[in-house]
């Protein structure tokens, strides 16, 4: 009998086990890292790889640029165009390392505001992220991006000049002459 008593007991604190396991399992929970699922934070991240990849690229162009220097002379006409040059690859290296040093800054924010907004929509039961946020970025890393010469986007005006019109307008008159090749 104090045998089967013994059973019962580890059965019932077994079942009261499976029991808790289960309505953990079942209640809805926040998870720990909501970032993983950003498409924003995923970007940052990657264009700071990226361009981390970029410095360590140029480190070693700077390092064969030191051997070569080292090799010439110190009256040699090479030399000081190539310590021109390693002094030109420098300053690029350091471009390089404060962008990625911005990327990283821009997602480690991203990570902290994510886990602040995460938790704002879970507790009022919203979907997250937002779905337009990622489109809205895209967006607007496109127009960062974009060229800002305006000579590319705006045709030029050619009317006050009367040589650059008379070269347009027989161009346009060989095209609808056939091109003026043989026929």
């Amino acid at each position: 009998m104090e045998q089967r008593k013994t059973e019962f007991k580890w059965l019932s604190w077994i079942g009261a086990a499976c029991f808790a396991c289960l309505f953990c399992a079942c209640t809805k929970q926040p998870i720990e890292h909501p970032e993983s699922l950003d498409p924003i934070y995923a970007d940052l991240t990657a264009q700071a790889a990226g361009i981390r990849g970029k410095a360590e690229a140029q480190k070693k162009k700077i390092e064969e640029m030191r051997v070569k220097v080292e090799k010439y002379g110190p009256r040699d006409p090479e030399a000081k165009r190539t310590a021109h040059e390693l002094a030109n690859l420098e300053r690029g290296l350091l471009m390089i390392e404060q962008e990625a040093q911005y990327f990283e800054i821009r997602a480690e924010q991203r990570r902290i505001y994510d886990k602040e907004s995460y938790l704002k929509a879970f507790k009022a039961d919203q979907p997250w992220p937002p779905a337009g946020e990622f489109d809205e970025y895209k967006q607007t890393k496109k127009l960062k991006q974009a060229s800002r010469d305006w000579s590319k986007s705006v045709p030029v005006d050619t009317s006050h000049n009367k040589a650059v019109e008379s070269k347009a307008k027989k161009k346009e008159e060989k095209k609808e002459d056939g091109g003026g090749g043989h026929h």
